[in-house]
């Protein structure tokens, strides 16, 4: 462990083994199964690394206080509730969004190796951490992954001030071959609650098109940001999407939807939230590496366009993030002060050593 990256005095560099190792002792301490514990941690720690730090190890001391009153079980008894040869309902049972997620799209694939196309819709979940985690699981098996979670009402309709829906996530994945996989996994708002959560620990300001106050104003303050709503992108088109993926996310498996999930729900409180999982086979359509190579080579086409002004590449989708992870997996991961100081108290507060990091 070293203070300081890339210039940063207000961060501190880790190494993805210690943090696994780290992460993984304090949701064993907290009573997460091992197994279901690694589950949690690599999908903490794999966000960091692709430099999605809203959805990686700042989530641990929230999800460790939530364990800690009950409000999350860490050993769920899943089950798949209801099923067609294509379609399954996974019942969450309450337990780590992580947990029921690598569950859920373990059923997705299966069924798309078996149909072509496999879903599972889960409900009585809780936050499962970054979409694109869950989609390159599908990717994984030369398929494409399609997921998306619906959660607590922090987003007006458009033209509202009034909380009604979640900023509901989506992520894409699909295989390539020479290239990066493709991925985007993007909230329907402007931003993630969790990116106005780092720039409140690094004491940054926010852009004014981020988030409004309950009043309805504008801010650039985190703290105020996340006391009020996130705004869709692209005004009605974002907050479309949202609403359409509520419907498969929650309404489809029976999950908590919109209003329904409590606004500011205390830590022994069930989320009851849903997700949705896809999974899309590709050999039945096309041969694997024809595919792959025609997905290099819309890539290829993507980076031959002429630039514009003030830029000097072009990226594909999830190329940075692969870039910045296969970096960190070498040099460490740069974590906010803030953050390691919030994951040193919930160590310390369940026996674990943080030492010999």
């Amino acid at each position: 462990m070293s203070d300081g990256a890339a210039g940063d005095a207000r961060t501190v560099t880790i190494s993805a083994d210690a943090l696994r190792r780290l992460c993984a002792r304090m949701l064993e301490k907290a009573g997460v199964p091992p197994a279901d514990a690694m589950v949690v941690t690599d999908s903490l720690v794999d966000a960091d690394l692709r430099g999605t730090h809203s959805h990686g190890v700042i989530q641990l001391p929230g999800y460790l206080q939530r364990l800690a009153a009950g409000g999350t079980n860490p050993a769920p008894a899943l089950k798949v509730v209801c099923e067609t040869p294509a379609m399954a309902i996974v019942d969450g049972d309450g337990g780590m969004g992580q947990v029921v997620s690598h569950f859920a799209m373990q059923v997705a694939i299966r069924k798309g190796k078996e149909t072509g196309v496999g879903v599972a819709a889960v409900r009585n979940s809780e936050h499962f951490g970054a979409c694109a985690y869950w989609s390159l699981m599908a990717v994984a098996q030369d398929m494409i992954g399609i997921c998306s979670t619906n959660g607590v009402s922090c987003m007006p309709p458009y033209g509202g001030i009034t909380g009604t829906i979640g900023n509901n996530p989506i992520a894409i994945a699909a295989p390539a071959g020479r290239e990066y996989p493709l991925v985007i996994d993007v909230a329907t708002s402007v931003v993630a609650q969790g990116k106005m959560r780092v720039a409140a620990a690094k004491g940054e300001k926010i852009p004014l098109d981020w988030a409004i106050t309950l009043d309805g104003d504008p801010t650039d303050d985190p703290v105020e940001g996340l006391k009020g709503l996130v705004l869709p992108f692209g005004g009605y088109k974002g907050f479309g999407l949202a609403l359409a993926f509520e419907v498969l996310t929650a309404i489809l498996p029976g999950a908590l939807f919109a209003k329904q999930i409590p606004l500011d729900p205390g830590p022994n409180e069930p989320a009851r939230i849903g997700h949705f999982f896809q999974a899309i086979d590709i050999a039945p359509v096309m041969g694997v590496p024809e595919f792959k190579q025609r997905v290099d080579e819309l890539v290829r086409q993507v980076k031959e366009s002429r630039l514009a002004k003030g830029f000097s590449r072009i990226y594909a989708l999830g190329e940075i993030e692969e870039a910045a992870k296969a970096q960190r997996l070498k040099t460490g991961i740069p974590l906010a002060s803030a953050a390691v100081e919030d994951l040193k108290s919930s160590a310390a507060g369940l026996g674990v050593m943080w030492a010999g990091l």
